[in-house]
Order: C-alpha cells, then structure tokens, then sequence
C-alpha cells in the first residue's frame, strides 16, 4: 500500500512538472528578402515576405535593422529601424515595405532581424543580411 502511494504522488508530480512546459516556440518559415541589393536613392524600399506559425496563437513580431561593417557612421546620421507589429491567429503570413531613408544609410551590409513572440511569451528570431550601394 505504501509503495502504491508513493507511485501515485511521484506520478502527480510528474504530471504537474510536464503541464508547466507550456507551448512549443514559434515557428519563422518562408522569410525572403526580396532585393537583397538597395541603391541609395528616392525611393529605395527593402520589403521582405515571412510565414508565422505558433501552435497556441502569435502575439507580435518585431523588425529590426542595423548596420552590420566596419566603419559605419556610429553618431551623425545613423539609421537604424525597429518596430514592432500586431499578429493574431496561429498562421499568418506578413509581407513588408521599408523605405530607407536614403539621405541618412550609407553603403555597405546591415543585417534584417524578425523575431516572432507567442501568447505563451516563447520567441523565435531570424536574420538575414542584405547590400546598400551608391
């Protein structure tokens, strides 16, 4: 009989411990930059696609953009991008324009970093770099 306790409660326990795991991650599939290769000029727009996925709902994705060489402009002139957006729903694929602010990026390579959150608060991140020329 008190063996037959002892497996019960080390059961519940178990249970208890396996219940609290939450969620599985979010998942990024499908992210393509689409020119990966900007001019500095009027107009100039970096726009990638991505696939959200998240077994238990999507909360929020943040895009950000910084320069990514040797020598870059640290104080006059940076540019730099972040911003954060609303997602709803368990899939959602998300295309987005960003106009480069020509008169303030100066060539070279930046790298592009999505990271996904889930309602459970689990993020997923990924990057991916892309070329500014004159």
């Amino acid at each position: 009989m008190k063996n037959s306790l002892l497996v019960l409660v080390f059961g519940a326990l178990l249970l208890s411990a396996c219940d609290g795991l939450g969620s599985d991650a979010p998942v990024i599939s499908e992210f393509v930059v689409l020119d990966d290769s900007l001019k500095v000029e009027p107009g100039a727009v970096l726009q990638f696609t991505v696939h959200f996925e998240d077994d238990n709902g999507l909360q929020q994705y943040r895009v950000r953009i910084e320069d990514d060489f040797e020598g870059a402009r640290l104080l006059s002139a940076l540019w730099e991008y972040q911003e954060d957006f609303a997602l709803s729903g368990t899939s959602v694929d998300e295309s987005l324009p960003i106009e480069m602010h020509y008169e303030d990026v100066e060539p070279g390579r930046y790298r592009l970093d999505i990271i996904v959150q889930d309602i459970d608060l689990n993020e997923t991140s990924v990057s991916q770099h892309f070329y500014v020329y004159e």
